[in-house]
């Protein structure tokens, strides 16, 4: 009984976010379980774990409480790693043609100047 209703409650939620990106004009997809994979590769990646400037794997252990992101490659570095995934994702969807430069996050934007140089 419990499960059934978080996952009503699950549900209704994603709904009424789906709605609300509709009347804002955003992007919204619902992502299926198991298909983080870079856009242009291919290849499955952890979307926490990929630097949304150059696409490097950070595959060495986190400390947890650091909350930092920074790139092993690029030296590329975050304030805050919990973004990371959201604005991967974002940009995924952008380099697929799912958002238009105007739909993207200002740190989304800012990222895809960083990779443009």
């Amino acid at each position: 009984m419990k499960k059934s209703l978080l996952d009503a409650a699950h549900g209704q939620f994603m709904q009424l976010l789906e709605d609300k990106s509709k009347i804002q004009e955003r992007c919204f997809e619902r992502l299926k379980p198991n298909s983080d994979k870079h856009p242009v590769t291919r290849e499955r990646i952890a979307p926490s774990k990929m630097c949304p400037v150059c696409d490097h794997k950070n595959l060495a252990q986190k400390d947890l409480n650091n909350k930092d992101f920074k790139c092993e490659n690029c030296e590329f570095t975050h304030e805050n790693r919990d973004c990371i995934p959201g604005i991967n994702f974002t940009l995924w969807a952008y380099f697929e043609g799912k958002a238009t430069g105007e739909q993207l996050s200002k740190e989304a934007a800012s990222i895809l100047r960083l990779r443009r140089l």
